[in-house]
C-alpha cells in the first residue's frame, strides 16, 4: 500500500483507516487491529484493543518497543448494542482501548503480544510488524533562532527571535494554493517550542497566532523560492555559559500531498481543543475552501532550528561579593520595620524590597543570616526567603530579633549584583533604621525570680493539704518552672472534682416537689373537665345516643381499651384480654353480646325498636358489671403493665435516691478530654526532660542574648504543648507551659495557658500571680492606645462590680468552694425533703423547721452561682496582634474593625465555623477572625473578672 499517514489528530480519518485497511487478529473475547504498518518517524500508529461482553477484565500495559514511544490514547470507552428478535431482547457490551505507538526513528519494529484478564482467563493477542521511514524535509519546512547579540553574560536577559519558513503547497489538479493560515494550521502538536512555548500559550489563550506573510528566500540549493514566513520574539535567561541551545525547539509540519473533498474540512484535522486550532480563526476552521476541499494526504516534515552565533560568558569568579546570589543588571534595595521601639528578644517585621532590570522572579534574597554587621545585634532565622514580585519589585518578609537593649539601629542590608555594562560587580544598600531596643520586661522586674536552675516541686503550694495553700495575694510572679515528673501526672479539673452529689441534691428534690404538685394539680383538673370523666360514665352516655348495634359494640370496645390499657385489634381480642384479666365468666356474656350484636347488623340494617332497645339494655347491664370487675380485681394490671402498683411515697423516694445514685456515678465524667497524640509514660518523661532543659538554657541565656534565650523558651513550650496534647492534665504543666510562653513572648498563649491551670487549681496562687503579671504586660502594651467613650463608662461599671466581685471571692476563699457546695446539697435536700413530706400530710413544725434550710440554701447558692462562669460563652484569649474583625467566616468578607494591640485580650467566644471564630470583645463588637489567632480555654477558670478589667 502506498507509504501514507493521516494527519496525527484527524482520528476520524484514522478510524476510517481502520474500518477500511485495518488487519484485524480476532481470538476468543479479544481483538486487536492497527491503523497501518507503514508509517513515518514522528508520526503515530493506533493500536486498538477490544474485548466483548467482559465481566471483568485488567488493562493491560503498554508495550514496550525499542524505539518507539508507547501511551495509552485516552481512558478505555464502552459501547453496548441491544437487539430484539422474535421478541427476545439480547445485549451486547465491549470495550475498547486505544494505544498511540509513535517511532522515533526510521526501522522495522515488533509489536509483541498483549496479555490481557479477562474473567480470569489471560487472552493473548497476535504479534505484527511496522515499518518507519524517514520523511525528507528537503526545501520545505526552514527553522531559525536569533539572538541579536554577539556576548551576554549568564543570567542577562536575551531577546530571541524564531523565524519559521514554510514553502506553500500548490494542488495543480484543483488549482489551489494554500494561504499562509492554512499552512499555519499544518504545524503539528508534535512541534517542540522551546523557550517560547510560554509565548505560544500566551498567544493561544488570546485566540492568536503569529503573522505570516510571503517571502523570497535561499531554499538550500542557491535558487529564490517563495515561502510564508513566521515570526515570534521571547526573553530568555541563559543559565549555562557557551551557546544558545536551541535544541529543544523542533517544528514538524504535516506537508500535504494530496487535496481532496470533504463536507466538513479540517474538523477532525486539528482536534477540536488543540493547541494550534485554539490560534485560528472559526471560519476557516469551518470550511478553510468553501466546504469543499480538505487535505486528504500528508507527510511529516521536520525542522530543528539554527542558532546564530551568540556566546554566553559565564559570571567571573574574581571579586565576587560573598553575598552574591546570582543577580545580573542593575538593583537597588530598600528596608522597612513595623515597629519603630520593641523589648530585647521580641520580634520586629522587617520587609525588604528589591527592585531592578533582571528577571524579577528569579531574584534571590539577601544571605541575611551572614550579614555580620545584623547578626552580631538580632537573631535571624538561617532560611531562605521565598518573597513575591508586585509590579518591578520583589518583597521579601522575616523577622528579626534584637539580642539586648544596647542596639540602636537596623544596619543597612547589603545586595550584591554584576553591572552587564560595566562588567563589574556592584552593592546597594537600604538605608539603617534606628530602633530603640527596651530590656525584656520579664528581667527587668525585681519580683521576678528566673535565673535558679533548682527543680521547682511546690511553687504553686502543697496541693495534698490545701490548707497549707497560699491565698493569691501573697503570691508574687515566679517563672521558675516544675522540673519533676508530677507534672505528668494527671489531674481532674476543680470542676469535675466538685461536681458530685452536691448538684443532684441540689436541683433534684425541687423538681421531684413540683413533680407532685403538678400531679395533684392534674388530678384536681381531670375532676372538672368533663372530657376527662371515667371511662364507665363515658361509655354509658355512648350506649344511650347509639342508633346501630355496630355503636354499642364500639362503645363496649373502648371501655375495654381504657380500663386495660391497650386498644384492641378485633372483638375476639378483647374478650381474651377479660378472661387474662380474671374475669371469664362476664368474659363469656361480652363474647355472646358482641356476637349477636354482629348477627343483627348482617342480617339487615334496620332494627326493630324493641329488639335495639333490648340491646341497649343488655350492653348498659354488661358495662356496670365490667365496671364493678375491673374495680374488684386487680389482675387488669397483668395487662397494663408487668410491674404492680407502688405507693407514691415510695416512688418519691427511689427517684431521688436514683438521681443521687446516678449522680455520684458521673460526677467525674467532665474532664475527659480525647488525646490529639499517644505517647507512652517512658515518651512523656523523655519530651519533659527536654522541655526542662530547652528552658534551663533559655534562662541562662536570658541576660546575654535575650533573642537566643526566646527562641530556647519557644522550643521548649512546643515540648509542653506536646504534652499537653497527649492527654496529660494538670495545673503544673499549664504553669510550665504558661511560663515558657510567657519568656518567649507569646503573652497571648501564656494567659490562655495560666487561665487552664487555673481551671485544675483554683487555689493555684503562683499561677495567679504569673497570669496578673501577664495580664500587666498586656495592659502596658495597649496603654497608650486611644480610648472610645465607651471604654470608659465600661472601666467605671467594672470598678464597682469588681468590687464586689472581690468580696464575694474573700469570702469563698474564707469557707472553700468545697465546703459551700456540700452546704447548699445539704441545705436544698433537708428544705425540700420537709416540703415533699408536708406534701404527705405530716405534721408537726414541718414549715418552722424549714427556715434554717432555706437561709442556708440562699446564703450558699449565691455564692456558689456567683463564682460560676457564664454558660452563655466560653472564653478564649487571642494571640496575634493586630486583630481584624470580619463580617463573615472569610477573608472576602469586609473589616469590620481593626485592634491593633489585641494579643492577650480574653473574648467571649460566641460561634465557630470550620476554621473561623466568631468573638464578641468586651466592648460589644463583634466579628470573624481566622481560629487561628485565638487560644480556646475548655473551661472557665473561677476567676474570669479579667474579661472587663483588661480592656
Amino acid at each position: 500500500m502506498t507509504a501514507t499517514v493521516l494527519q496525527k489528530h484527524s482520528l476520524g480519518i484514522l478510524c476510517g483507516l481502520l474500518l477500511v485497511s485495518g488487519h484485524w487478529c480476532w481470538g476468543q473475547a479479544l481483538s486487536t487491529r492497527v491503523s497501518t504498518r507503514e508509517t513515518y518517524v514522528g508520526m503515530p500508529v493506533i493500536l486498538q484493543i477490544q474485548i466483548s461482553n467482559p465481566q471483568e477484565f485488567d488493562l493491560p500495559d503498554p508495550p514496550q518497543i525499542d524505539g518507539c514511544e508507547v501511551k495509552a490514547n485516552g481512558a478505555p470507552s464502552q459501547s453496548r448494542h441491544f437487539t430484539i428478535i422474535n421478541g427476545v431482547r439480547n445485549e451486547s457490551r465491549t470495550i475498547t482501548m486505544q494505544y498511540l505507538i509513535t517511532p522515533m526513528e526510521a526501522g522495522e519494529f515488533e509489536v509483541p503480544a498483549l496479555e490481557v484478564n479477562v474473567d480470569g482467563k489471560i487472552q493473548k493477542s497476535k504479534p505484527f510488524a511496522i515499518v518507519a521511514t524517514k520523511s525528507e524535509t528537503g526545501d520545505l519546512l526552514f527553522v531559525e533562532v536569533a539572538g541579536g547579540q554577539e556576548k551576554v553574560y549568564v543570567g542577562e536577559p536575551l531577546e530571541l527571535k524564531l523565524s519559521i519558513w514554510i514553502k506553500p503547497f500548490r494542488d495543480r489538479t484543483q488549482q489551489v494554493k494554500l494561504t499562509e493560515g492554512q499552512m499555519w494550521q499544518l504545524i503539528s502538536d508534535q512541534s517542540t517550542w522551546g523557550s517560547f512555548s510560554d509565548r505560544m500559550q500566551e498567544m493561544a489563550t488570546n485566540n492568536r497566532r503569529p503573522g505570516g506573510k510571503e517571502v523570497l528566500r535561499d531554499n538550500g540549493e542557491g535558487e529564490r523560492a517563495g515561502y510564508y514566513q513566521y515570526v515570534m520574539n521571547a526573553t530568555v535567561y541563559p543559565t549555562r555559559a557557551g551557546s544558545i541551545d536551541a535544541s529543544d525547539v523542533k517544528i514538524v509540519v504535516n506537508y500535504p500531498t494530496a487535496l481532496g473533498r470533504s463536507r466538513d474540512p479540517f474538523e477532525n484535522f486539528f482536534g477540536r481543543n488543540s493547541l494550534l486550532k485554539q490560534m485560528m480563526d472559526d471560519d476557516f476552521l469551518g470550511s478553510p475552501f468553501g466546504g469543499q476541499l480538505s487535505v486528504s494526504a500528508s507527510r511529516p516534515v521536520v525542522a530543528n532550528a539554527n542558532v546564530d552565533a551568540t556566546e554566553v560568558i559565564p559570571i567571573p569568579m574574581k571579586d565576587r561579593p560573598a553575598d552574591y546570589r546570582g543577580a545580573v543588571g542593575r538593583y537597588q534595595i530598600v528596608a522597612k520595620s513595623d515597629a519603630d521601639s520593641v523589648a530585647a528578644g521580641d520580634p520586629v517585621t522587617l520587609r525588604i524590597g528589591v527592585q531592578g532590570t533582571g528577571p524579577m522572579e528569579l531574584v534571590q534574597a539577601p544571605p541575611l543570616a551572614e550579614i555580620e554587621s545584623l547578626t552580631n545585634d538580632f537573631k535571624v532565622a538561617d532560611q531562605n526567603l521565598a518573597g513575591f514580585v508586585r509590579d518591578d519589585t520583589k518583597i521579601f518578609v522575616t523577622t528579626i530579633r534584637p539580642r539586648h537593649e544596647r542596639v540602636k539601629s537596623i544596619p543597612a542590608i547589603p545586595f550584591s549584583y554584576f553591572d552587564p555594562e560595566t562588567e563589574s560587580f556592584q552593592t546597594a544598600y537600604s538605608d539603617p533604621i534606628p530602633i530603640r531596643v527596651d530590656a525584656a520586661e520579664t528581667l527587668s522586674m525585681d519580683s521576678i525570680v528566673s535565673n535558679s536552675s533548682r527543680p521547682r516541686r511546690d511553687a504553686v503550694g502543697d496541693r495534698r493539704d490545701p490548707s497549707k495553700a497560699k491565698s493569691g495575694a501573697s503570691w508574687s510572679a515566679n517563672l521558675e518552672n516544675d522540673l519533676s515528673e508530677e507534672v505528668l501526672d494527671s489531674q481532674e479539673t476543680a470542676a469535675a472534682a466538685s461536681q458530685g452529689a452536691w448538684w443532684y441534691c441540689t436541683f433534684v428534690p425541687p423538681i421531684v416537689w413540683m413533680a407532685m404538685v403538678m400531679t395533684q394539680v392534674v388530678r384536681r383538673m381531670l375532676t372538672l373537665v368533663p372530657d376527662w370523666r371515667p371511662p364507665g360514665k363515658v361509655c354509658l352516655t355512648q350506649i344511650e345516643s347509639a342508633t346501630q348495634p355496630v355503636e354499642l359494640t364500639s362503645a363496649l370496645l373502648r371501655l375495654i381499651a381504657k380500663q386495660i390499657g391497650k386498644v384492641p385489634e378485633s372483638t375476639s381480642q378483647a374478650v381474651g384480654w377479660l378472661r387474662m384479666a380474671g374475669i371469664g365468666n362476664l368474659a363469656n356474656d361480652v363474647e355472646s353480646f358482641f356476637h349477636d350484636a354482629e348477627s343483627d347488623f348482617q342480617n339487615g340494617p334496620e332494627l326493630s325498636n324493641e329488639k335495639f332497645l333490648r340491646m341497649q339494655t343488655r350492653c348498659h347491664s354488661l358495662t356496670e358489671s365490667l365496671e364493678t370487675a375491673f374495680a374488684t380485681n386487680s389482675r387488669r394490671d397483668i395487662i397494663k403493665s408487668p410491674f404492680k402498683k407502688i405507693d407514691k411515697r415510695w416512688t418519691a423516694g427511689v427517684l431521688l435516691l436514683t438521681c443521687i445514685a446516678g449522680g455520684r456515678s458521673d460526677a467525674f465524667g467532665d474532664d475527659v478530654v480525647k488525646a490529639r497524640t499517644q505517647l507512652s509514660r517512658q515518651q512523656q518523661a523523655s519530651i519533659l526532660a527536654e522541655a526542662n532543659e530547652l528552658y534551663l538554657a533559655g534562662q541562662d541565656q536570658s541576660s546575654s542574648d535575650r533573642a537566643e534565650a526566646n527562641d530556647l523558651f519557644a522550643q521548649s513550650a512546643e515540648k509542653y504543648q506536646l504534652l499537653f496534647e497527649s492527654g496529660v492534665r494538670n495545673s503544673r504543666l499549664q504553669g510550665n507551659l504558661g511560663n515558657a510562653y510567657l519568656q518567649s513572648g507569646q503573652l497571648g498563649r501564656a494567659i490562655a495557658a495560666y487561665h487552664r491551670a487555673l481551671r485544675h487549681d483554683p487555689r493555684n496562687g503562683q499561677a495567679q500571680a504569673n497570669l496578673r503579671f501577664a495580664e500587666a504586660r498586656v495592659s502596658s502594651m495597649g496603654e497608650h492606645a486611644a480610648k472610645s467613650p465607651r471604654d470608659s463608662e465600661v472601666a467605671g461599671a467594672v470598678s464597682t462590680a469588681e468590687l464586689f466581685r472581690s468580696t464575694t471571692q474573700r469570702l469563698v476563699g474564707l469557707i472553700g468552694m468545697g465546703t459551700l457546695r456540700t452546704m447548699l446539697g445539704a441545705a436544698s435536700l433537708l428544705f425540700w425533703g420537709l416540703l415533699i413530706a408536708r406534701l404527705f400530710g405530716v405534721g408537726g413544725g414541718t414549715i418552722r423547721l424549714a427556715v434554717l434550710p432555706l437561709v442556708l440554701l440562699i446564703f450558699s447558692g449565691s455564692l456558689v452561682w456567683m463564682e460560676q462562669p457564664d454558660a452563655e460563652f466560653q472564653l478564649a484569649i487571642l494571640t496575634s496582634q493586630p486583630t481584624e474583625l470580619r463580617l463573615g467566616d472569610g477573608e472576602e468578607f469586609d473589616v469590620e474593625h481593626r485592634f491593633e494591640n489585641s494579643t492577650g485580650r480574653p473574648v467571649k467566644l460566641i460561634d465557630r465555623r470550620g476554621d473561623w471564630l466568631r468573638i464578641r470583645t468586651p466592648d460589644d463588637r463583634e466579628g470573624w477572625i481566622p481560629a487561628n489567632e485565638a487560644e480556646q480555654i475548655d473551661s472557665l477558670a473561677p476567676d474570669v473578672t479579667n474579661y472587663r478589667s483588661n480592656e
